[in-house]
């Protein structure tokens, strides 16, 4: 006996609509996607968002948000629709739970030869916005899509301690180093002013109070310390210098390092620093930010 498929056997056809493959940089695959989530005409896609047509076509590669709004689909749709307005009213299938919203990330990292990150660049493609920063940094690409994206995220939870067999004891570091200065400034002159020469040899400044940094026992602290320059106009970020100190709990430390050239513009100074004792591995890591200094 032959096989027979039945009418409800078959996959369901997308109903036929208008043509959107009149729309630069659709294609059959898109517009049967389309029609099958019931956008039948020019009309009903002019309605829509780019980020409500990116959610219905998830599973395409390289159909963003970004691409459609920068091929301009929807001004596409609303010039082919009768009357060049949209005049039909139809229940929108990306938007029914109006309190839902999209956030859509790139992510890319240069890695090297041990596949250990070298540059990550992260961009959120719904605002347009980008960070990008030298090696891997978990605390500043969960800021930046926390704060561009306007996120509300749970506190992470802390990690279970261990008890069994012997606890080795090791040294207790707790509280912050506190920011006094940071700030770059020309090498050669007795005044403080934060603008100067492309070329132009320049130092900079770290100094921090580590009155509230606690170390049971009391032990010398490794003070690690790199500092960015963040661009103004573009938002990348450019390694400055790196220092490592030896400081006291309960002091002050001050570094003074030379920067290296940048391009004419304005940038806002950045460092992270990092405490640690010689026994112990984790630390205690603070993000600043300094100074604006300017290079003309």
């Amino acid at each position: 006996m032959g096989n027979r498929r039945t009418k409800s056997d078959l996959p369901d056809e997308p109903q036929k609509g208008d043509d959107f493959k009149q729309i630069h940089g659709i294609g059959p695959s898109v517009e049967t996607r389309l029609q099958k989530a019931g956008i039948l005409t020019y009309s009903q896609f002019a309605l829509l968002s780019p980020a409500d047509v990116a959610a219905l076509l998830l599973d395409i590669a390289g159909m963003t948000a970004e691409r459609i709004a920068k091929q301009d689909w929807i001004g596409q749709a609303r010039a082919l629709a009768p009357g060049n307005s949209p005049v039909e009213r139809f229940e929108n299938p990306v938007s029914k739970k109006k309190k839902e919203s999209y956030a859509i990330f790139t992510l890319e990292m240069l890695l090297d030869e041990q596949h250990i990150v070298q540059r990550m660049s992260v961009v959120n493609v719904l605002e347009g916005l980008e960070e990008t920063w030298d090696g891997w940094n978990e605390t500043w690409l969960r800021e930046f899509i926390s704060r561009s994206a306007n996120l509300s995220l749970p506190e992470t939870a802390p990690a279970p301690r261990l008890s069994k067999g012997i606890r080795e004891v090791k040294p207790v570091l707790e509280g912050e180093a506190l920011l006094e200065t940071l700030e770059a400034v020309p090498t050669h002159r007795h005044n403080s002013n934060s603008v100067f020469r492309s070329g132009e040899p320049y130092i900079v400044s770290l100094n921090l109070d580590l009155s509230k940094v606690v170390v049971q026992p009391t032990a010398p602290l490794k003070l690690s310390a790199v500092v960015k320059a963040k661009s103004l106009s573009g938002g990348n970020r450019y390694t400055l210098c790196e220092a490592t100190e030896t400081a006291e709990p309960g002091s002050k430390a001050s570094l003074k390092m030379n920067g290296v050239a940048l391009k004419p513009g304005l940038y806002r100074t950045e460092a992270v620093v990092t405490l640690i004792t010689p026994e112990s591995i984790n630390g205690l890591t603070t993000k600043f930010e300094g100074s604006l200094f300017q290079i003309y």
